[in-house]
């Protein structure tokens, strides 16, 4: 090794800095001429559980090896991105009723505690954030002024480099982030995965949001992936051929999760004629009516698209309702459900591929999911071709059919 020159080693760094930065760090250890031979590609892949202590941590390490009086700026290509739990507003209320009654931790919380800075070390490295005290407010990492300045600062690093990003919000359960943290265009990202987010919208700054840049956030962006919310009722992707078809007008490969939620947006965005009225897909159910493949229950002609780039869909419905849910839940999924297997019939008319992944059986814990999609982002680090990660569902699908 030590006769190699400095460029071979560097080129064998770079190879070897896929796995989310574990092996990054460990040769940064290895000596000083090691740290700096691996400075350039040390960073190469980044999984970041973003406790408030670790990202500002991480963001000064990376803002300080940014610095032009270094040389090379060292480029972030691959981040997971991993933001504390945030309750919504209803949990809020919850646990500030639940809070009147003395706890341990609460107690420790109390504003009576001589340091001042307890609201951050607290929570640190806690996936579940404090019970909030009816004395000292809210202590939720995401919410305050230094998280979201820090937020900022990596994205402001990090987006005109990075070529896949996963955000994702815990690590068991989903929750509202609203960080506003992202506030310029992403040039080269060709891959992006949304999971665990009740809005993803509000990841955005205002002026990216309403289009006030003139220009698409994700111009390069071809492969998209919408995951579960982990949440029964808020949905993440509802903009699929409003939002999206502006943000990323070149997708070709498109996952969704809770699919059976947005079969009229993605009937919207593929351009697929279906009908819609409720006695025809009451009719569906109850076995009164034409099969649902047959050409008769596609009375229109396909439309055009709203977001005419789509040529790949990956969809997956919901955890089925559970046996304790009313009829009418029950009813309304299975009526969903059916609209699904409609647009995966409507999509070969039109030459759309469509992958109708069988649905989960809990959609509230996403601890399985989190684990599917790191491998998967870990395995595209590695190999970005289309049979690599869930796009390979593709590939298997094709060699079906062959």
């Amino acid at each position: 090794m030590e006769s190699l020159p400095v460029e071979t080693v560097q080129r064998i760094v770079h190879f070897t800095c896929t796995d989310g930065g574990a092996t990054g760090c460990a040769l940064s250890l290895v000596s000083r001429d090691f740290r700096a031979i691996a400075r350039t590609t040390r960073f190469h892949s980044v999984a970041l559980a973003a406790s408030p202590r670790r990202l500002q941590a991480f963001v000064d390490l990376y803002e300080r090896e940014c610095d032009p009086v270094l040389g090379v700026k060292p480029l972030i290509r691959h981040l997971h991105l991993t933001f504390p739990h945030t309750p919504d507003s209803a949990s809020i209320r919850r646990r500030r009723k639940m809070s009147s009654k003395p706890n341990l931790r609460t107690r420790s919380l109390s504003p009576s505690r001589p340091s001042p800075s307890h609201s951050i070390s607290v929570i640190a490295d806690s996936d579940r954030p404090p019970v909030e005290s009816s004395t000292s407010g809210v202590l939720y990492p995401t919410k305050s002024p230094e998280y979201r300045h820090a937020a900022e600062t990596l994205f402001r690093l990090v987006t005109s480099d990075l070529i896949t990003l996963v955000v994702q919000c815990g690590f068991t359960a989903g929750s509202s982030i609203d960080l506003r943290a992202i506030q310029s265009p992403f040039p080269s990202l060709r891959e992006a995965t949304f999971v665990g987010i009740y809005d993803v919208e509000t990841l955005f700054s205002t002026q990216l949001i309403h289009k006030r840049i003139g220009v698409p956030i994700f111009p390069a962006l071809t492969h998209l992936s919408l995951g579960p919310t982990g949440s029964l009722d808020r949905h993440s992707c509802h903009g699929i051929d409003l939002f999206w078809s502006y943000a990323a007008p070149r997708v070709t490969h498109l996952s969704v999760s809770e699919a059976e939620n947005y079969a009229e947006a993605l009937v919207r965005a593929v351009g697929v004629g279906m009908r819609e009225d409720l006695e025809h897909q009451l009719a569906l159910l109850t076995g009164n009516g034409p099969p649902w493949n047959d050409p008769i229950s596609r009375l229109h002609a396909p439309r055009v698209p709203s977001y005419p780039s789509v040529r790949q869909l990956l969809v997956q419905p919901s955890a089925v309702p559970a046996s304790t849910a009313s009829p009418p839940a029950h009813w309304r999924y299975e009526v969903r459900v059916t609209r699904l297997r409609y647009l995966r019939e409507g999509c070969e008319d039109i030459g759309v591929e469509v992958v109708m992944l069988p649905a989960p059986k809990d959609s509230q814990n996403l601890f399985d999911h989190y684990a599917l999609v790191r491998s998967g982002w870990l395995a595209r680090v590695q190999d970005d071709s289309d049979d690599v990660g869930c796009w390979g569902q593709f590939s298997t699908l094709s060699d079906g059919r062959g």
